[in-house]
């Protein structure tokens, strides 16, 4: 049996599709509870021509899982029942990533009406300030494609794809609680490259001594990353808005609000 890996890149909402053989990926093969390394495949492998693959005796499995990794690309599987001289095609997205140590969040009061000084009856925003020693950020993005899968392959979906979002990042900053943070290697904001995406983001500080993790500042709202930006940044900025009214009804009115008040806030800072 031969597989075939590709790069691809696409995005359904925009009407990105691009997608070229992709060499150099590790596969591996699942059976039920069995999983073993087949080989890394290989530009015009046995002068296949302009594709990238390769070819060798496979277990026989009615349901197996061929799974192909690589460096910079999310793990791209396919669903197999294996039988000689069958071809299976496997595509693997290009990932990019900010890590953790350069990702800053500004907090920011939204001024009444009363305390804007202006005369328009506008909201403003108030000046930027850091996030206190005492607070931990949770920081996630989700971008999900136009399709759900379906249902053969639900399960299996949602095995490799978090919380069914085709693709999910998220990071932990904190100061006064690093056992909170993962690796050096894992907190990172990853990122689908190669093309613009829209994902929802979602921002939540916390006052780190509160026993119940109590919120302070949030950010919620549909995030369009431009790759011209995404390629070429070192770090990004975050602006979120601070809770006023920790009270429980203060904190229900916040939230309800959040995506609504989002809006005001400055787009996330890439540089």
């Amino acid at each position: 049996m031969g597989v075939n890996t590709y790069k691809l890149v696409e995005n359904e909402y925009t009407g990105i599709f691009d997608r070229v053989p992709l060499e150099g990926v590790n596969l591996s093969y699942d059976c039920l509870q069995y999983s073993c390394a087949v080989g890394e495949t290989e530009y015009n492998f046995a002068q296949k021509g302009d594709i990238a693959s390769y070819f060798t005796t496979f277990p026989y499995c009615v349901g197996a899982i061929l799974k192909g990794s690589k460096p910079n690309y999310k793990e791209g599987w396919a669903r197999v029942v294996s039988s000689p001289g069958k071809e299976v095609e496997i595509n693997l997205t290009p990932v990019i990533s900010i890590p953790a140590n350069n990702i800053k969040i500004v907090k920011h009061r939204l001024l009444l009406n009363d305390e804007n000084n202006n005369n328009n009856n506008l909201p403003i925003l108030s000046p930027g300030k850091e996030v206190s020693a005492e607070e931990y950020a949770s920081i996630q993005i989700a971008f999900d494609k136009k399709e759900s899968p379906s249902k053969a392959n639900a399960e299996i979906y949602s095995t490799y794809y978090p919380n069914n979002h085709f693709h999910e990042s998220k990071v932990i900053l904190s100061q006064s609680m690093p056992d909170l943070q993962q690796s050096a290697a894992e907190n990172k904001l990853e990122f689908l490259a190669e093309a613009d995406f829209t994902y929802t983001t979602e921002i939540t500080l916390f006052k780190s001594d509160a026993e119940e993790g109590l919120i302070t500042a949030g950010y919620k709202y549909n995030w369009t990353v431009p790759w011209s930006s995404l390629s070429q940044a070192k770090q990004v900025t975050f602006h979120v808005l601070e809770l006023e009214d920790d009270s429980k009804e203060g904190l229900v009115e916040f939230l309800s609000s959040l995506e609504q008040n989002s809006a005001l806030l400055p787009v996330p800072e890439l540089r």
